[in-house]
C-alpha cells in the first residue's frame, strides 16, 4: 500500500503512482513487495539505521608549488560569495592543454573547502583523454554512491539519477568540481539545482552554451606572466639556482612560452640533474625540438605533445586539416582569408572551422585575427609535416606567397602610385616612373601623376586602407618572404621586397625593410637578374640615406647605378639612381657633385619626355641653390617645377613644390609670401589625399604663422600635423611634428612644454633609428633647456648632437650644431670656447659653399666679439655678414645684421650710428612683417634712447615692443621687455610702475624656472615694494627721525 501521510518539509522520492516521503535518515525506497508471505502489500519504505558517514571530500591533492593566478583566484572568491544560483565555468580561452586549469581549480577548492561543510565532490570527466570519456550516467553514479546511496538504489535511468542527485544536494553546502569536460552535454546533468552549492567546471572548450542556458560565469585563463613563470621554475628548481642564473631562467620561461605544463616539465629536468644548469637546457630548447624535450621519460602521457595530441584527435578531419595548415604559417597571426588560401577554399568555408578550433582553445581569436600559442604552432607543424606530402605543403605555400605578392603590390601602389615597380598591380597599367625626392632637411618628395583622377576622400580612404592592410600583415609578410627565400622561389622574394618598401619606409620599420631588400638582393643575384637587383640596391641606398648612413648609401647607390646600366637605359631612367646619388651628396653638403648628378638626371628626363621626373629633379636643383644662398636661382627652378606639375595635372606634385617655395620664402623672411605658398601647397595635397605631405606643410605653417603673430593658429597647425602622422603611422613625420611643436612652444615661452615635446621627438627618432633626426631633436631639447636656466645640460645635449653629426658625415648639420654650441657657450660664460665653435662652423660653411650659413656664422662671431669687448673685430664680421645678406636677398638676415651692428656701436658709445642702424633694421622688419625681429629691435631702440637721456621715448618704445611680443605670445621676449621697463621706471623714480613691471616679469619666469632660482627676482620685487610704499613714492614729506 502507499503511505499518503506526507510532511512537505521532508525530502521525498518518486515512486510508481506517486511520491513517498523519507521519514528518517537512511530511509530508502526499495520498490514493490515481491516475496511471498509478506504481511504488507503495495509499496514499501524500509528505514535503515543511519550510518555515521563523513561528508565526501574527493578533492585531489593540492598543488604544493602553485604560482600566480591572483586575478582568477579573486574572481572565484567573488563567485563563492554571491547569493542565488551560481555556476562558475572555468575555461582557458587562450589555452589549450597544459595551461593549468585543473591546478587552479583544485588549488582554489582547497582554499575554500571549509566554506562547504557538507562536502566536496570531484570527478575527472576525461573529456580529453586516451581513455573513454566519462558519461554523465557514470559520473552521477559515482556521486550518488559518494553521497551514501547503495548500488541497488542508484536508478538506471539518466534523468532519474540526475533528479535523485539534485534532491540529495538540495539544501546542502557543497562544492562540485567537474574537471576536464568535453562539452556542455557532459556537464548539464551534473549541475546541482540548489543555490547552496557551487560548481566549478574545467574544460578545453569554452562551454558557451552553459552561459546561454543558465548564466554561468566564464573565467578565462591564459599562460603565466614572465615573472610568474620564473617564480614557478624557482619553486621546483629552488631559489638558489634561479638567483645564480636569472637571465637563463627568464629565457627558459620564454622557451616554454610561459605554459605551466611545459614550465613544470622543464624545471623538473633541471631539478633531477638531467641538465647541469638552466642555461644548458635553454640551449637545447633553442637549438632542437622543444616538444621532444618537454616530456617525461617515465610517463609518455605527461608531455606537452601528448596533451596537444588529445585535443587534436578530438577534432573532425576537416578541422584537423585546417589546424595542420596553420602550422605552415610563420607569422604571428592570420585572417580567415589567409587560412582559406592555404586550404584552397573560401573565407566563408573556413570560418566554421575556425569557430570549432576557437571553441576547443586551439586558436586564439581577437578582432578578426587568429593565432596559435608558440608550442601549439610547433605541434601543428609536426602534424602537417607528418600527415601531408611535400607537394601538398609546397602548393599551399605557393598559393600563400602569391596572395601576399598580389595584395602587397595592390596596396603598395596606393601608398606611392608615382614610382616604377617590379610588378604592376593586378588589373591596372604600370604607373609613371618616379622616385624618391628630397628628404629632411628638407623632407622627401615623391610625386608624379596617377592613372585617373580621384576625389580627396577616395584618395585618403585608399591610402589609409593600404596603410591598415600593411600594418596588419607586416609581420606575416616578412615571415612569408623569408619562407619564399628559403624555398628558392626567386621572383616572389624581390617582388615582395619592392612592394613593401614604401610602407616600411614610411612607418620606419627599417630593420624589416632592410631584411627584405637584402633577401631580394640575394634572390636577384642568384638568378642573375639585373633589373630587380637594381631596384633592391636602390632601396637599400635610400634606407641608409634616411638613417644618416651616407657612405654606405653611396656604395649601394653606385651598385644600383651599375645594375641599372646593365639592365638598360630605360631602367636607369625609371629608377633615377643618378638623382638618388645627387641627393646623398646634397645631404653631405657636397653641393657641386649634387648639382652634376641632378643635371645629368634632368637631361635623361628631358630626353625621355618624363615631365614628372623633370619636375622632381628641378625641385632638387632649386633646393641646392637655396642651400648655397642663390635664392633667385632657387625660386626660378621651383617655379619651373610648379608649372610642369600643373601642366601634367599632378596635384600631389604641385603641392610639394609649392611647399618648397614656401620654405625658401620663409628662409628669406618673406612670411606673407611663405604663408600664401604654404596654404596653396596644403590645398593641393589635400586634393591629392597625400597626408604625409599635408603634415609636412602644416609643420612649416607653425613657424610661418607664428612669425606673422597668430600663435594660437600656429599651435593648431602643429597639433593637426601630429594627429595626421599618428593616424597614418608616419613615425618620421611624428618625430618632425613633435620637434616643430617643441620649437614653437619654446618661442612662446612655454619651456617645460617645449622640453616635454622635444623628449617625445627624441624617443621617436631613436626608436626608428633616425640619426640625423636624433641630432635635430637633441638640439631642440638643448634649446628648451638653455631657456630654463639649465645651460650645462643644454651644452651636453649639443655635444651629443655634434658627435652624431660627425659620425654620419653631415657637414651642414655639423656646422649648425657648432653654431648652437657657440650660442650656448655664452650662457655658461665660456666665450673663448664659443668663439672657437663659431669659427669652426664658419670654416665648414665656406668649405661647402653655403653663403646663407656663412653669413650666420659671421654674425655669430660678431656677437661673441661684442661680448668680449672687441668692437673692431665685431664690426668687421657683422659688416661682412650684412654684405652677404644683401647679396643673396636675405631680408630677415639683413635686418638681423643691421640690429647687431647697431648694438656694437651702442656699446662703444656711438649712439647716433647705433640709432641709424637700428632704424634701418626696424624698417626692413616692418616691410617683411617680421614681428619677432621687431620686438628685439624696438627693445634695442629703447636702450639707445635711454643712453641719449630720452627716458620717456624709451618707455614708449618698450611698450611698443611689449605689444608686439604679446601679439606673437613671445613669453621670453615679454619678460625681457618687462625687465627693461622696470629699470626705466626706476630710473625715472616711478617705483610703483617699476614694481608692476617686475611682478609681471616674475609671473612669467615662474612658468619655466625652478623655485630655487627665483630668489634674486623675489628680492628685487621686495625692494621695489618697499620703495613704492615709501613717503617719497606717495609724494608725502619725509618725517625727521
Amino acid at each position: 500500500m502507499t503511505d499518503h501521510r506526507v510532511d512537505r518539509t521532508r525530502p521525498r522520492v518518486p515512486v510508481p503512482g506517486g511520491t513517498v516521503e523519507i521519514d528518517a535518515p537512511g530511509a530508502v525506497y526499495l520498490g514493490d513487495t515481491q516475496f511471498e508471505g509478506d504481511a504488507v502489500a503495495g509499496n514499501k519504505i524500509v528505514y535503515m539505521a543511519a550510518e555515521q558517514r563523513r561528508p565526501p571530500a574527493q578533492l585531489p591533492a593540492d598543488v604544493q608549488d602553485f604560482t600566480g593566478r591572483r586575478t582568477s583566484l579573486d574572481r572565484l572568491n567573488e563567485l563563492a560569495a554571491m547569493d542565488g544560483p551560481r555556476t562558475a565555468v572555468l575555461t582557458a580561452i587562450h589555452g589549450m592543454a597544459g595551461v593549468g586549469k585543473t591546478a587552479l581549480a583544485v588549488h582554489w577548492a582547497h582554499q575554500v573547502a571549509g566554506q562547504f561543510p557538507d562536502g566536496q565532490l570531484y570527478v575527472d570527466l576525461r573529456g580529453y583523454s586516451d581513455d573513454a570519456a566519462l558519461t554523465p550516467m557514470e559520473a552521477l553514479g559515482r556521486f550518488l554512491r559518494a553521497l551514501g546511496v547503495p548500488d541497488a538504489a542508484v536508478p538506471d535511468d539518466l534523468d532519474e539519477r540526475a533528479a535523485l542527485y539534485r534532491s540529495m544536494l538540495s539544501g546542502r553546502r557543497m562544492l562540485v568540481l567537474l574537471d576536464n569536460a568535453a562539452d556542455a552535454r557532459q556537464v548539464v546533468p551534473l549541475l546541482p539545482g540548489s543555490a547552496t552549492c557551487l560548481t566549478v567546471v574545467t574544460s578545453r572548450s569554452q562551454l558557451s552554451s552553459l552561459r546561454v542556458r543558465g548564466g554561468a560565469h566564464t573565467i578565462a585563463i591564459d599562460v603565466l606572466t614572465p615573472e610568474e613563470s620564473v617564480d614557478l621554475i624557482a619553486s621546483i628548481v629552488g631559489p638558489e639556482p634561479v638567483a645564480a642564473e636569472p637571465e637563463a631562467a627568464a629565457q627558459l620561461a620564454l622557451q616554454c612560452a610561459y605554459l605551466p605544463l611545459a614550465l613544470r616539465i622543464a624545471a623538473v629536468h633541471v631539478a633531477m640533474g638531467t641538465y647541469s644548469s638552466i642555461a644548458e637546457l635553454v640551449e637545447e630548447l633553442s637549438a632542437g625540438d622543444r616538444l621532444d624535450t618537454l616530456e617525461c621519460d617515465d610517463d609518455p602521457n605527461l608531455a606537452v605533445r601528448a596533451a596537444f595530441g588529445l585535443s587534436y584527435r578530438h577534432l573532425d578531419e576537416p578541422v584537423q586539416r585546417a589546424f595542420r595548415r596553420i602550422g605552415l604559417l610563420e607569422g604571428p597571426d592570420f585572417t580567415p582569408q589567409i587560412l582559406a588560401v592555404l586550404l584552397d577554399a573560401t573565407a566563408e568555408q573556413v570560418r566554421p572551422l575556425l569557430r570549432v578550433l576557437a571553441n576547443a582553445n586551439l586558436v586564439q581569436s581577437r578582432e578578426g585575427r587568429h593565432r596559435l600559442h608558440d608550442l601549439l604552432r610547433e605541434y601543428a607543424w609536426e602534424r602537417v609535416d607528418e600527415e601531408e606530402t611535400a607537394e601538398e605543403r609546397n602548393a599551399a605555400l605557393s598559393r600563400l606567397v602569391a596572395w601576399y605578392v598580389d595584395n602587397a603590390h595592390k596596396h603598395g601602389s596606393r601608398i606611392n602610385p608615382y614610382r616604377s615597380r617590379l610588378k604592376s598591380p593586378s588589373g591596372g597599367r604600370p604607373p609613371d616612373p618616379g622616385t624618391d625626392g628630397p628628404g629632411d632637411p628638407p623632407p622627401e618628395l615623391r610625386h608624379g601623376h596617377p592613372a585617373r583622377s580621384r576625389t580627396e576622400d577616395e584618395a585618403r580612404d585608399d591610402y589609409r586602407s593600404a596603410l591598415d592592410w600593411f600594418e596588419a600583415e607586416r609581420m606575416g609578410l616578412v615571415a612569408v618572404t623569408r619562407q619564399a627565400a628559403r624555398l628558392g622561389m626567386g621572383r616572389p622574394v624581390w617582388e615582395l621586397a619592392d612592394a613593401a618598401y614604401d610602407f616600411l619606409r614610411l612607418s620606419r620599420y627599417n630593420r624589416d625593410n632592410t631584411l627584405l631588400q637584402r633577401l631580394g638582393l640575394d634572390a636577384a643575384t642568384a638568378a642573375g637578374a639585373a633589373k630587380p637587383r637594381a631596384y633592391v640596391l636602390h632601396h637599400l641606398a635610400a634606407l641608409h640615406r634616411d638613417i644618416g648612413g651616407y657612405p654606405e648609401a653611396l656604395r649601394f647607390a653606385q651598385r644600383a647605378l651599375d645594375a641599372c646600366r646593365e639592365a638598360g637605359q630605360q631602367e636607369t631612367h625609371a629608377l633615377h639612381t643618378l638623382r638618388l646619388i645627387g641627393d646623398i651628396h646634397w645631404r653631405m653638403a657636397k653641393y657641386a657633385r649634387a648639382l652634376d648628378c641632378f643635371a645629368e638626371d634632368l637631361r635623361l628626363c628631358q630626353e625621355a619626355g618624363d615631365k614628372s621626373g623633370e619636375a622632381t629633379t628641378l625641385t632638387f636643383i632649386g633646393l641646392v641653390h637655396s642651400n648655397l644662398g642663390r635664392y633667385t636661382e632657387a625660386v626660378e627652378h621651383l617655379r619651373r617645377a610648379v608649372d610642369i606639375e600643373r601642366d601634367i595635372g599632378s596635384r600631389r606634385g604641385e603641392g610639394q613644390v609649392l611647399h618648397w617655395l614656401a620654405y625658401v620664402h620663409h628662409s628669406l623672411g618673406h612670411s606673407r609670401k611663405a604663408s600664401e605658398y604654404a596654404q596653396l601647397a596644403l590645398e593641393a595635397q589635400r586634393d591629392a589625399g597625400y597626408e604625409p605631405g599635408q603634415a609636412r606643410t602644416l609643420n612649416l605653417l607653425t613657424q610661418v604663422t607664428h612669425a606673422l603673430g597668430d600663435h594660437r593658429q600656429a599651435v593648431r597647425y602643429g597639433e593637426q600635423a601630429l594627429a595626421i602622422c599618428q593616424a597614418i603611422g608616419d613615425r618620421l613625420g611624428e618625430g618632425r611634428a613633435y620637434d616643430a611643436l617643441s620649437m614653437l612652444q619654446r618661442q612662446l615661452g612655454a619651456y617645460r612644454k617645449a622640453e616635454e615635446l622635444a623628449k617625445k621627438a627624441l624617443k621617436v627618432r631613436r626608436e626608428i633609428g633616425d640619426r640625423p633626426g636624433e641630432a635635430f631633436s637633441l638640439e631642440a631639447l638643448a634649446g628648451a633647456l638653455s631657456y630654463m636656466s639649465r645651460p650645462r645640460e643644454s651644452f651636453e645635449m649639443q655635444h651629443e648632437a655634434l658627435r652624431i653629426r660627425r659620425e654620419i658625415g653631415d657637414r651642414t648639420g655639423e656646422a649648425r650644431t657648432l653654431a648652437l654650441l657657440a650660442h650656448c657657450a655664452v650662457y655658461v660664460d665660456r666665450l673663448s670656447e664659443g668663439l672657437r665653435y663659431a669659427e669652426e662652423s664658419l670654416a665648414i660653411r665656406r668649405e661647402v659653399g653655403d653663403r646663407h650659413g656663412e653669413a650666420d656664422a659671421l654674425l655669430q662671431i660678431a656677437r661673441l666679439y661684442r661680448k668680449m669687448d672687441r668692437p673692431v673685430e665685431a664690426i668687421t664680421h657683422a659688416q661682412q655678414s650684412l654684405a652677404i645678406r644683401r647679396e643673396i636677398g636675405d631680408r630677415r638676415g639683413e635686418a638681423e645684421a643691421l640690429d647687431n651692428i647697431s648694438r656694437i656701436h651702442l656699446k662703444t658709445g656711438h649712439v647716433e650710428a647705433a640709432l641709424d642702424y637700428a632704424q634701418q633694421a626696424l624698417r626692413v622688419e616692418r616691410e617683411i612683417d617680421d614681428l619677432i625681429g621687431q620686438g628685439w629691435t624696438l627693445d634695442h631702440l629703447a636702450d639707445i634712447h635711454t643712453a641719449m637721456g630720452r627716458h620717456a621715448r624709451a618707455v614708449q618704445l618698450c611698450e611698443q615692443a611689449l605689444r608686439v611680443r604679446e601679439q606673437i605670445h613671445d613669453r621670453h621676449g615679454q619678460r625681457r621687455t618687462l625687465d627693461h621697463l622696470a629699470e626705466l621706471h626706476l630710473a625715472m623714480n616711478r617705483p610703483d610702475k617699476a614694481l608692476h613691471a617686475a611682478r609681471r616679469a616674475l609671473s612669467i619666469v615662474r612658468e619655466y624656472t625652478d623655485p630655487e632660482l627665483l630668489a634674486p627676482r623675489l628680492r628685487v620685487v621686495e625692494d621695489l615694494t618697499r620703495r613704492a610704499r615709501s613717503p617719497q613714492a606717495r609724494g608725502e614729506p619725509e618725517h625727521p627721525r
